[in-house]
């Protein structure tokens, strides 16, 4: 029972750093987004493929240094499953919101896709 709340704990924590972390990105894109709506979406995909390089590429090599994340136990057709998924979803999704904060703006996009995820779910 210990153990249980203290993975809730670690869960709430979890979602609560996630949440500053989104709304940091959502504040960061309306500040430096044009105000007009007009933006180059190589320009944007490159700002956020960038963020993602510098804030992800250390977390996963300290996480592969200290051996919490090996991904070499992995059959190569489930390694190829994930990639394929990985492309379809996360890829699809991010392309249709980058397409969004360009054409609505950060914060409307943000918040219809919050509406949206209670009705997937």
């Amino acid at each position: 029972d210990d153990k249980k709340s203290k993975n809730a704990l670690l869960g709430n924590f979890l979602c609560l750093i996630s949440s500053c972390l989104y709304a940091v990105v959502s504040i960061l894109i309306g500040k430096y987004l044009p105000d007009s709506g007009e933006a180059e979406m190589a320009f944007f995909w490159g700002c956020t493929g960038l963020i993602n390089l510098t804030v992800m590429m250390p977390l996963n090599l300290v996480l592969c240094l200290a051996g919490k994340n090996d991904i070499q136990d992995l059959p190569a057709r489930l390694y190829g499953m994930v990639m394929l998924k990985g492309l379809m979803d996360n890829l699809l999704s991010n392309y249709m919101w980058a397409y969004a904060v360009l054409f609505i703006g950060p914060t409307s996009a943000n918040v219809g896709m919050s509406i949206e995820t209670p009705m997937v779910v």
